[in-house]
């Protein structure tokens, strides 16, 4: 895949109800189909609760170029931190900067909020996020295997 130049100019803000039909579509392009409606729903939830952040990478150019989920994740066994839940970007807009500028929103966001480590986790199947991460100042912790029980 060919990419362009850098985009022109990005602007990092919150996400808004008028966002959810792109972000969902972008959502589609890697693997994670939803409605608008099924992007409404969870964009209601994860907004009612406290420790959730969502923002969007706006291009002066063609709009909304992607966008992430960033939320606090406590845990008993280790100090708590920031993590990223989920980061899309648009296929023809990768490597031209809204990536690295919404884990810098994120990672801001986490700073904002105390934290001294934000973290991610990656599909193992993600080859092109095994380089971004890295070269963002990420340091691999460990590999794991994620289970899901139907309920």
């Amino acid at each position: 895949m060919s990419y362009p130049a850098r985009m022109d100019e990005i602007t990092i803000r919150s996400m808004t109800p008028e966002d959810l039909t792109r972000a969902a579509e972008l959502a589609g392009q890697w693997g994670y189909p939803s409605t608008r409606e099924q992007m409404e729903r969870r964009y209601r939830d994860i907004l009612s609760g406290t420790g959730h952040a969502l923002f969007v990478a706006a291009a002066a150019d063609s709009g909304m170029a992607g966008w992430i989920h960033v939320h606090s994740l406590h845990s008993l066994e280790s100090d708590s931190c920031a993590e990223i839940a989920g980061l899309i970007v648009d296929g023809r807009r990768r490597r031209q900067g809204a990536g690295r500028a919404l884990v810098g929103e994120a990672g801001r966001w986490a700073r904002a909020r105390g934290y001294t480590k934000l973290r991610v986790r990656s599909n193992v199947q993600r080859d092109e996020a095994h380089r971004f991460y890295p070269a963002m100042g990420f340091a691999l912790n460990k590999t794991q295997h994620v289970y899901d029980l139907a309920l």
